[in-house]
């Protein structure tokens, strides 16, 4: 899952929206030996009207690139050259910008959990100056990138604004698909529209009850904090949607399974084909199982005499558990754990063992640390666990 994210009254919510306030600053600081503050005050309220022009019509109107240099040219002078750090404190001054309540926490819950998350947003002001504003209020670290329409040059909800953003975030995940991103905004004709577009789903902030006419929303939440439980809520679903197998109810996958095995931990494929082929005839009920999602193997693990150790009494051992990247923090290792040590009591076989350099993990399912082991051609032993 991955969640893309609006920035005004989503992220960060304007106490007030005074533009007069940075503009005396900036007057005061560049103008001041050239105009009157009333004059300069008088074209940048011209230079609102042209810019909410050119909004109507889709097209955003830089602040750095394209307002700056008509200051010059109206009252004289080279361009003011505004770094990031400058045109993030004008945006700030104007806007006086708080987080949205309760979003803290609930953004960081959302990292903890391995969702990827991105901005994007409708703003004269560059991306690197929206990136810096949510870096000084506590929540820049939650965002791999922030694209601004004052780089693009069209505004949400422009399909090609949406388009360039899905396809870094998917280029980058890529075991997740277009259905698994989610835009969250709270302007029904920007957000909302515009994710419908670009073929994702929406997340509509809905603050006033407003009343969905079209039906273009996936989902409405009160605030931007409850996005928390629509990612549960997407979560449930995508859980309910996966399969858990033995291999001996989908014996026509061994191959696959031997392949994906290979390529998760870098074990000759003909290794795991043995032992699977040990299994499935009989000669041993040490099993192995997948998480599968439609045909998909996203997720797998095993049972093994030994796990290449030097506690040979200790035996079976759980192996290669394993899911790939874009599956995690789902809880699929957990039900596979689950789930082999119900399979080998059902088969007679208890306790099971397992080696790993994890701490905090493996306890959440009720396995226990025992001993420690040493594993073969290893300098230092590792923590071995059981389950009983």
């Amino acid at each position: 899952m991955i969640l893309i994210f609006d920035y005004f009254e989503t992220l960060v919510i304007s106490k007030t929206h005074d533009f007069n306030r940075p503009l005396f600053i900036f007057w005061e600081k560049y103008y001041q030996d050239r105009c009157s503050f009333e004059e300069i005050k008088a074209f940048g309220e011209e230079l609102f009207v042209e810019l909410m022009t050119l909004h109507r019509q889709g097209i955003e109107f830089p602040f750095v690139k394209e307002e700056l240099p008509r200051y010059a040219e109206r009252f004289g002078g080279e361009t003011v050259p505004m770094g990031t750090e400058e045109e993030a404190d004008f945006l700030m001054e104007a806007n006086q910008m708080y987080v949205a309540p309760g979003l803290k926490e609930t953004l960081a819950q959302l990292q903890a959990s391995g969702i990827p998350m991105y901005v994007l947003s409708n703003s004269s002001f560059s991306s690197e100056a929206l990136h810096t504003i949510l870096g000084r209020l506590g929540i820049g670290q939650y965002f791999s990138k922030v694209w601004s329409s004052a780089e693009y040059g069209r505004t949400k909800p422009d399909k090609g604004f949406f388009e360039q953003a899905i396809e870094t975030v998917l280029s980058e995940h890529p075991g997740e698909r277009r259905e698994d991103v989610t835009f969250v905004g709270d302007i029904y004709e920007t957000d909302v529209i515009g994710a419908k577009n670009a073929g994702i789903r929406s997340a509509w902030i809905n603050r006033t009850g407003e009343t969905d006419a079209d039906g273009y929303a996936t989902y409405e939440i009160a605030e931007t904090c409850e996005i928390g439980k629509i990612v549960k809520e997407i979560e449930e679903q995508n859980m309910s949607e996966l399969q858990y197998k033995t291999l001996r109810e989908i014996p026509e996958r061994i191959d696959d399974a031997a392949q994906w095995f290979h390529e998760s931990w870098g074990v000759p494929k003909e290794a795991y084909l043995e032992c699977m082929e040990a299994y499935l005839s009989g000669e041993t009920e040490y099993g192995w199982y997948v998480c599968l999602d439609g045909d998909k193997i996203v997720g797998g693990l095993g049972v093994i005499e030994n796990d290449f150790h030097d506690r040979k009494d200790l035996t079976p051992n759980v192996c290669a558990v394993f899911t790939n990247e874009p599956y995690r923090n789902r809880g699929i290792a957990g039900k596979l754990l689950n789930l082999v040590v119900e399979d080998q009591r059902a088969h007679g076989i208890s306790p099971v063992y397992l080696v790993t350099d994890h701490i905090g993990f493996y306890e959440r399912y009720g396995w226990e640390f025992y001993c420690m082991a040493l594993g073969d051609g290893e300098p230092e032993p590792t923590r071995l666990y059981i389950h009983r």
